[in-house]
């Protein structure tokens, strides 16, 4: 497998197993050690986590992957250079800000539609987080098995109670 650096002193982009992937976004981390901390913080959430410095190197990235779900988290020094530029592109599902302070930020809320929080502290962060990953891959789930024993549209109706009891035993059980 290639790897290709994200930028200077990141880690390497390798391939994405997950259906989502976190992408951080702060020009002022510059140390390897804070790269490895933020790393192993976003990785208890989900596996697969990029870190960049450069923001080029973030919106082309962002820009070149279609297949899975991207949630990014921007440190809030680079929410107003950063946003502008990404938040029309399709393939950004999610937007957390994470700045010191956040009133701010707020405005922020009514300018760009993607931003699903700013939190100024990580646990609130993390916690939004790993409940927008749960409920994307409880969608996933269900569309997933509604593509796997789809019917043509006048079989349809006949099959829609299936996908239904499916629906509600998925409820059910999580």
């Amino acid at each position: 497998m290639e790897e290709v650096l994200s930028d200077d002193i990141q880690q390497p982009i390798l391939e994405n197993t997950e259906n989502v992937t976190l992408i951080y976004f702060d020009s002022t981390i510059n140390a390897r050690n804070e790269i490895e901390k933020a790393t192993e913080e976003f990785q208890t959430v989900n596996n697969f986590v990029l870190i960049f410095m450069d923001i080029n190197a973030c919106i082309d990235y962002v820009k070149s992957i279609n297949e899975e779900k991207r949630f990014l988290i921007i440190a809030a020094n680079n929410a107003y250079k950063l946003l502008p530029t990404i938040m029309s592109l399709s393939q950004l599902d999610s937007v957390y800000i994470y700045p010191e302070n956040r009133e701010e930020y707020m405005r922020l809320f009514d300018e760009f539609y993607n931003i699903v929080g700013i939190y100024d502290n990580r646990v609130e962060l993390m916690k939004s987080i790993k409940e927008n990953i749960k409920r994307l891959n409880k969608q996933m789930e269900m569309v997933s098995f509604f593509y796997e024993n789809q019917y043509s549209i006048r079989d349809l109706s006949e099959k829609s109670a299936a996908f239904l009891w499916y629906a509600y035993l998925t409820d059910f059980t999580t």
